[in-house]
């Protein structure tokens, strides 16, 4: 095997981390070149696709219902916040095209949004996206688990217990590209809040438009991120990300394909990995411990 293109990966958190590397893992020398870090001639590798497995099946393609790390994973490859988290851990602007802008008081939060984003049907991103999104989490109807994060914004835990309807969350367009969010509390976390699944935007159109259906499988999907997501009807144990080329930042992109395959034991893993077939393993257990020594282990 090549030791310079795969590695085993520890805990759960790695797992979620990998799929990134499309978007960021590349470094830029001091003439301005874009090489892969997997390389040391400095250049990218022919064909830039890869194999990955993920520990359990996914369960909806619902930002507003999610609650697993696999779905969480999925989320960041092929949509995309105000915000996402750099190599930091740290929330930078993403949608938005540059920082919010806050009020004295903490209370008013003020979100300059990209011109260039669309959605793989061709729309345009916009505020209302947003304003549809988060409403939407806090509909009681919904059933979104998550909902609770919203507390902090105008009238949503009230929305959420039934006593305020959705529209009179504390959020609005104030055009196609700002959005404003009313708070009823200071709020220190909730920049980083702008990075998770839950603070998506959904397409008000399509969404409507799927009824039920919607985040079913990957036909009743739409999508905004780096990739889009493919061959998954719901309940199969495989799936692609293709690279989006409407994607704002889809220059920075490299890998052009990722290919997961639900792979629940390690040692069915481990074989894979060494007939070639996945990029990537994580470790638990006695095989942590065993591989430690191993060139690939990181």
């Amino acid at each position: 095997m090549k030791v310079n293109k795969k590695w085993f990966g520890i805990g759960l958190l790695t797992c979620s981390v990998i799929l990134a590397v499309g978007c960021s893992n590349n470094k830029t020398d001091d003439k301005g070149t874009t090489a892969s870090s997997d390389t040391s001639e400095g250049k990218l590798a022919k064909e830039q696709v890869l194999n990955l497995t993920e520990v359990a099946e996914l369960p909806t393609g619902d930002t507003a219902l999610s609650t697993d790390t696999v779905g969480f994973t999925v989320f960041n490859q092929v949509l995309e916040g105000l915000y996402r988290l750099d190599k930091d851990s740290k929330p930078v602007p993403a949608l938005a095209k540059e920082e919010a802008t806050v009020s004295e008081d903490g209370l008013t939060y003020t979100f300059k949004l990209r011109e260039d984003s669309t959605w793989s049907n061709g729309d345009k991103v916009t505020a209302n996206d947003f304003v549809f999104a988060w409403q939407r989490v806090a509909n009681p109807e919904t059933g979104s688990q998550y909902a609770y994060l919203l507390e902090g914004v105008e009238n949503a835990k009230a929305i959420i217990s039934g006593e305020k309807t959705p529209d009179t969350l504390g959020v609005k367009a104030v055009s196609d590209y700002e959005f404003e969010v009313k708070m009823e509390k200071p709020v220190p976390y909730f920049i980083s809040l702008m990075a998770f699944p839950t603070f998506f935007p959904q397409n008000e159109k399509f969404v409507t438009e799927k009824k039920d259906k919607y985040g079913t499988s990957a036909d009743t999907m739409i999508f905004n991120g780096p990739f889009i997501f493919k061959d998954w009807d719901g309940t199969n144990l495989s799936w692609k990300y293709e690279k989006n080329p409407n994607y704002w930042d889809a220059e920075n992109v490299k890998l052009t394909e990722i290919n997961v395959d639900v792979v629940k034991e390690t040692a069915t893993a481990l074989n894979l990995y060494d007939a070639g077939k996945l990029d990537r393993v994580l470790l638990t257990g006695e095989y942590a411990k065993q591989f430690r020594d191993t060139p690939e282990y990181k």
